[in-house]
């Protein structure tokens, strides 16, 4: 692969991501192409320029409301398209935008389960949830012990009971 190519797949990747709502820093940290282009690149594509300030940081976003079962969904698309995209990835192909096309593959069918972009979590905040679950161990995952769905959980949570699981209690009883 030579290294245009190289450009255009991490351009393509860039642009599938700002389509989808990544903001332009998010775009350049994943496919390692330079801020100042993946800032034109948002311009260009958006009309308007990338947001700017601080990025999310609380993990306790993920768990308020229905967006455990958002995020769960989420990871699980990521950990699918990381291990199809590895797997199908060959010694000779560079490994700079694999992650950006992982993140744009996960979120794309994200959406999907969503039942389009309107239902589903921004990208930045997805974003954020790979990096803390890939970087920390404040969030794993576990079992409901009702129903034994796999959920993100704070790494703290012990006999972890998903929200339909605890809706279903309160309703029999």
């Amino acid at each position: 692969m030579q290294l245009d190519d190289l450009f255009d797949e991490q351009k393509q990747i860039a642009g599938v991501l700002i389509k989808q709502g990544a903001r332009a820093v998010i775009v350049s940290h994943e496919t390692g192409l330079a801020a100042a282009v993946t800032r034109r690149l948002y311009k260009h594509l958006k009309k308007e320029p990338s947001p700017s300030g601080l990025l999310p940081d609380s993990i306790e976003y993920f768990f308020s409301g229905q967006n455990r079962t958002h995020s769960s969904a989420f990871w699980r698309c990521y950990k699918a398209a990381q291990a199809s995209i590895t797997k199908h990835a060959t010694e000779t192909k560079p490994k700079l935008p694999m992650r950006g096309k992982i993140l744009a593959v996960a979120y794309d069918h994200y959406q999907r389960i969503c039942g389009g972009a309107q239902h589903a979590l921004p990208i930045d905040r997805m974003w954020h949830l790979t990096r803390v679950v890939r970087s920390n161990d404040q969030i794993i995952e576990a079992q409901c012990r009702v129903c034994s769905a796999v959920y993100l959980t704070r790494n703290y949570e012990t006999g972890f009971v998903c929200e339909r699981c605890e809706e279903n209690s309160r309703t029999t009883k």
